[in-house]
């Protein structure tokens, strides 16, 4: 196995595995600097076979950061190719070169997994095999450091659901190089990027989602629908509070913004546990008024940062 101190400690399961990787290239940085140089947060709506209400993916597309830091630190993304018993010997070939591999897969095969739900779009860092035995880096609420056997691992690999990427593998290569400019160039990029109409993204889609709320939370299957989504929102990390945290936590490291657009993301963070508990509770007329405020903020937080850059 790998060495342990390469495993990075967080709670985004993307931040979580590229951020074990850059740490066996030398990046050493808190989760919210990777996430906010990553330039991820973002809003998208990704629909949800098993609900009427789609999921609130409260980040940019998949994978993106993992790019986006890797050019920040003028790394190389090498992805990994094959499917089945060639992945699995590409794997451990880079292993036995001493690279930890980024695997997407779904969580739900994971024997360690606590909330067994199906999600495609979860990524761990693979540092070691053992006999029957995978070690794997994974967030810090599903134990950090963890094992499960190679048939489950497998079944996760190949997954196929709404945000899969079959046998998905990459490695980190070369020396990091840093620009201290990239701060400021990746602060604005973000917000820039936030607040363009032409994506269906960003404040477009969150600003969609406020309007069809009501329309969602009307279905006979809202009851049932709405506390899952809240549940993936809060624990799957697919939206809810956690990215406003690490973004807010960015701003205040980044020490480039005056301290009051820093704590105004830290409110709107809490301001979607609010809409987690709401929708957990069905308490739907309040999830309607607390996402159109969640839209309206967001919107300004954006442009606020946008006028100072």
């Amino acid at each position: 196995m790998l060495p342990e101190y390469f495993a990075f400690r967080g709670e985004h399961c993307e931040t979580v595995a590229t951020g074990t990787l850059l740490a066996a290239r030398g990046v050493r940085h808190s989760e919210a600097m990777l996430f906010g140089l990553g330039r991820g947060l973002g809003f998208s709506l990704v629909a949800d076979s098993l609900m009427e209400m789609p999921m609130f993916a409260g980040r940019i597309g998949l994978g993106k950061i993992t790019e986006n830091l890797t050019s920040v630190f003028g790394l190389n993304l090498r992805i990994l190719s094959g499917t089945g018993e060639t992945a699995w010997e590409n794997l451990l070939r880079e292993l036995g070169a001493g690279n930890p591999v980024g695997v997407q897969l779904d969580c739900y095969y994971l024997e360690y997994f606590r909330s067994k739900i199906h999600f495609s779009g979860h990524l761990v860092a693979v540092i070691g095999i053992s006999d029957d035995c995978i070690s794997l880096v994974d967030t810090i609420s599903q134990g950090h450091i963890c094992t499960t056997s190679r048939a489950s691992f497998m079944l996760a690999w190949n997954n196929q659901g709404v945000l899969s990427r079959t046998w998905f593998a990459y490695v980190i290569e070369g020396e990091p190089l840093f620009d201290e400019q990239s701060l400021a160039i990746a602060i604005k990029a973000n917000a820039v990027s936030y607040l363009r109409e032409d994506t269906g993204r960003g404040v477009t889609a969150l600003t969609a989602a406020a309007r069809q709320m009501q329309i969602w939370l009307a279905q006979e299957s809202a009851r049932r629908d709405a506390p899952r989504c809240a549940k993936l929102m809060e624990r799957g990390g697919t939206g809810g509070a956690n990215f406003r945290k690490l973004y807010a936590d960015f701003l205040t490291e980044s020490n480039l913004l005056p301290v009051s657009i820093c704590d105004d993301w830290k409110s709107i963070a809490a301001l979607w546990s609010e809409l987690s508990r709401a929708l957990v509770e069905c308490n739907f007329p309040q999830a309607c008024s607390l996402m159109d405020v969640i839209a309206r903020r967001e919107a300004e937080g954006m442009r606020c940062i946008v006028d100072l850059f």
